[in-house]
């Protein structure tokens, strides 16, 4: 199933767990019903990229639910169209040339504290997180974003930013904008 974003079409996508796939067998249900294919969706952006920097990144979204306008609570009511509310690392990623936020899936404040604790450069302590690399144009950041020096010193490398921030599709470019 494809979702259509002004004149662009990304790929639509569930989760195989059973538990997930409740939302995305809803919508289809419910396009059936109604016959109207044209739905508010609350997704989850899933960015791909590719190990070479001139390849361009891949977008496509997850399917969490759908807004039949009779909720006006949680989630619907804090966003508006296009917007998604993203919380993780601020930072560069080797294979991208936007800085990006590191959303980590599973996130928990026992989580952060961990983080806190332990060497987050490394790879092995964060693969149970499942990362998803969010590429943000954030013009007026209160910090900027990590790079990672090899050539530093551990001691001088400093650490990536913890940030919350509700950020809107840009269609035109295929980036996330800060929204005020």
């Amino acid at each position: 199933m494809l979702i259509t974003l002004g004149n662009k079409e990304y790929p639509l996508y569930y989760v195989p767990n059973k538990n997930k796939r409740k939302a995305y067998e809803a919508l289809l249900k419910e396009i059936e019903a109604t016959g109207e294919h044209n739905q508010r969706l609350i997704v989850y952006p899933r960015i791909t990229h590719y190990p070479k920097k001139e390849q361009l990144y891949q977008v496509s979204f997850q399917v969490i639910g759908f807004d039949k306008g009779r909720v006006n609570e949680g989630v619907t009511r804090e966003l508006e169209d296009f917007q998604f509310r993203l919380c993780g690392l601020w930072q560069f990623i080797p294979v991208c040339q936007t800085p990006c936020i590191t959303v980590l899936k599973n996130f928990s404040p026992d989580r952060l504290e961990y983080i806190k604790r332990e060497d987050t450069s490394s790879l092995s302590r964060m693969m149970f997180m499942k990362a998803s690399h969010v590429p943000l144009l954030w013009r007026d950041a209160p910090v900027r974003p990590f790079r990672f020096n090899p050539k530093a010193p551990k001691e001088q490398q400093g650490h990536a930013s913890f940030v919350e921030i509700k950020a809107g599709f840009c269609l035109v470019e295929m980036y996330l904008v800060l929204t005020p």
